[in-house]
């Protein structure tokens, strides 16, 4: 079988390598990456980091200033993550390293953990190498992913995950068993008149209740464009935006 050639997706100041990867550049990571905040002060631990997307766009936001550790358990995305690292205007701000985050031990605790999970709710792809990402889940659960980030974070520290919106709530109750604490939530539609479908949520570290900050984010509008929020969104990146 002849193998699928996957161009590099382009943004606007980096290009995205996903010819081996597993997942590639998609909408679910974009829209993290775009609304997690980030400083330049920040230690960040990208788990999962596949193509190196989401290391790389915190790194244009802070312009290489922070330090981000991004961890992968799969050879095949580390050869894109690497490629894109080099290639990108920051290649000294990320430190990419073949590890499971169960068996990642990092000398000092993070002020920001970023993820876009392999949980997957749904009809399966018919790509082998999409259901190879997927059947990731089997590796890492939410209750790990919850657990080991808490562990992993500084108090006051963050926690931000896309995740399908039928394990929001579960996600929501879980992650207070670890002291981490919804305060900023986004449910996001793909048109105005479809159900919710992702949900963004950003977890603090804190045994403290607090109050978060909801929002919705509609992706097009009716007709099929982009709509306005979602263009602000992902101004930054998105070529023709």
């Amino acid at each position: 079988m002849v193998k699928k050639h996957y161009k590099p997706f382009q943004f606007k100041q980096f290009s995205i390598s996903q010819e081996h990867a597993a997942m590639k550049v998609g909408t679910d990571s974009i829209m993290l990456g775009s609304w997690a905040t980030v400083k330049k002060t920040d230690k960040v631990l990208d788990i999962g980091t596949g193509t190196g997307l989401l290391s790389i766009m915190l790194s244009q936001k802070v312009d290489g200033k922070c330090a981000i550790d991004a961890i992968e358990i799969d050879e095949e995305a580390i050869i894109d993550a690497k490629l894109n690292l080099r290639n990108s205007p920051w290649p000294t701000s990320i430190k990419i390293q073949k590890i499971s985050l169960q068996e990642y031990q990092p000398a000092n605790l993070y002020d920001l953990i970023i993820c876009n999970p392999p949980f997957y709710m749904g009809k399966q792809s018919s790509d082998s190498a999409r259901n190879k990402a997927r059947n990731a889940a089997d590796s890492l659960d939410l209750i790990t992913l919850l657990q080991k980030s808490s562990a992993l974070l500084r108090e006051n520290g963050k926690l931000c995950i896309v995740i399908p919106s039928e394990i929001a709530e579960n996600s929501k109750h879980e992650a207070k068993k670890f002291n981490l604490q919804v305060s900023k939530i986004v449910n996001v539609r793909s048109k105005p008149i479809k159900p919710v479908n992702r949900t963004l949520l950003e977890f603090k570290k804190t045994s403290k209740a607090i109050e978060s900050i909801k929002n919705e984010l509609c992706i097009e509008m009716e007709n099929g464009s982009y709509s306005t929020e979602f263009k602000d969104l992902t101004r930054d990146f998105y070529l023709n935006f």
